[in-house]
């Protein structure tokens, strides 16, 4: 299990925001609503430094150790670790998930049920039929582009069967989840003085 900073943007926002806000503080960068995957390689041009990107240089962040990298040596180092996922919560980025997960840059992509499952007109169905394929189609087209892909899971049978084909970045829970459940524990154990 790992736990790492991570920065998660929605287009145009990540272009509003910009890469000194954003990419500078955080190890990896997960963006949401992507349509296709023009758009997928639009967020990867904003995140990558030259030959790759497009991204804009500042060498006095943190990231570049306050001036202590040389420019060249920044770039490299940024392109090679900055972890870009692209969530498939879209039809259109379900359409075009094997494009998606053979560009370059992208190092995960990471389904998001719910929106996905407003997408393809099962809201709320997150164990919906439609669903599975879509997940099938994730899982092929990762392993074919030697990818990997995460989910948040509906529960422990829906976690292993996305395990069993291949996600190997399930996201049990969030700091709020963490939080609600705690406070549940807490009413539980404490019942008569609630």
């Amino acid at each position: 299990m790992a736990i790492f900073s991570s920065a998660r943007m929605a287009a145009p926002r990540w272009k509003c925001l910009g890469h000194r806000q954003i990419v500078p503080r955080c190890r990896s960068s997960l963006n949401e609503r992507i349509e296709s995957a023009a758009h997928a390689e639009e967020f990867v041009q904003w995140a990558k430094f030259a030959p790759r990107g497009s991204r804009g240089m500042n060498t006095s962040g943190w990231d570049a150790n306050f001036t202590h990298l040389g420019q060249l040596e920044f770039a490299e180092k940024a392109n090679r670790e900055h972890f870009l996922a692209i969530q498939i919560e879209t039809a259109g980025a379900l359409n075009d998930i094997d494009a998606i997960t053979a560009i370059d840059g992208v190092d995960l992509v990471f389904v998001g049920p719910a929106d996905l499952s407003q997408s393809l007109g099962i809201q709320g169905q997150r164990t919906h039929q439609k669903i599975w394929d879509a997940l099938e189609a994730v899982a092929a087209a990762c392993k074919k582009h030697g990818k990997h892909w995460g989910i948040v899971p509906v529960d422990p049978s829906f976690a292993q069967r996305t395990y069993d084909m291949g996600c190997r970045m399930i996201t049990f829970g969030n700091d709020i989840v963490a939080l609600k459940t705690g406070i549940a524990a807490i009413k539980q154990a404490y019942s008569a003085m609630f």
